[in-house]
């Protein structure tokens, strides 16, 4: 009963499923695709597309324990494989003495709440996790709750060996182009598109009146002449 990600999409959206998944207490970048098989075959560790994530968790760690992980680890009975791990920050609170650490971490499995069990393994909590990468795909500078379309051309470039060649999408678009919902057309362009004709400016058809000019707050208004009119200047002679 929890509302999720594909209510928030923009209107206009086909059906799209997602490539991996985040669990409800996980953060950043999400794939999303209308082609199943494509979906699946991301997903799969064969691949070998790294998910990149930055966590946050509590407790202390050191580098080196964290450099044990690229052996892999076996933690309730499940082995994870090759972990990378880069302790980016340590923060401590003076009066408990404990710590909250930063670290990125890589994985390539994409197992079910992998980061978590294993930095948990450590004696770390996580208390946020952010999906900074998925492969080829970064987060960058998308904002929360936005969508953005991957052009035609780049999925032609890293996605070919994953899509049936009749699949492949033709043309190209613009890099970095927004998906928002569609803005209702106003009264006016709906009557001009009706009647299939161009809109003209106002005041253009014959025996319409000017419309009044009006002038923004702070602009002097241009005064009107009270005396008599100047005489026009008379037209010199040729020399």
């Amino acid at each position: 009963g929890r509302p999720t990600v594909f209510g928030a999409l923009p209107a206009g959206m086909p059906r799209v499923i997602s490539v991996g998944r985040l669990d409800i207490n996980s953060e950043g970048l999400l794939l999303l695709t209308n082609d199943g098989s494509l979906a699946r075959s991301l997903e799969l560790p064969a691949t070998g597309w790294v998910r990149r994530y930055r966590a946050r968790a509590y407790g202390a760690v050191t580098q080196d324990k964290l450099d044990r992980l690229k052996d892999g680890v076996t933690v309730d009975g499940v082995h994870y494989g090759a972990i990378e791990a880069r302790l980016d920050k340590v923060t401590r609170t003076e009066s408990t003495g404990r710590a909250n650490v930063w670290i990125t971490v890589a994985v390539s499995e994409g197992k079910n709440r992998e980061v978590r069990k294993v930095l948990e393994s450590l004696g770390l909590k996580v208390n946020r996790l952010i999906r900074l990468a998925y492969g080829p795909f970064a987060l960058a500078t998308l904002e929360s709750g936005a969508v953005e379309e991957v052009g035609p051309r780049v999925i032609r470039e890293l996605l070919a060996d994953h899509i049936a060649p009749a699949n492949l999408p033709s043309g190209d678009r613009p890099v970095g182009e927004k998906l928002m919902p569609a803005a209702k057309p106003s009264a006016q362009r709906r009557a001009s598109a009706a009647t299939g004709a161009k809109s003209a400016k106002p005041g253009a058809a014959a025996g319409e009146a000017k419309p009044a000019k009006t002038y923004k707050p702070g602009w002097a208004k241009p005064k009107k002449r009270t005396g008599p009119a100047k005489p026009k200047p008379k037209p010199r002679a040729p020399k």
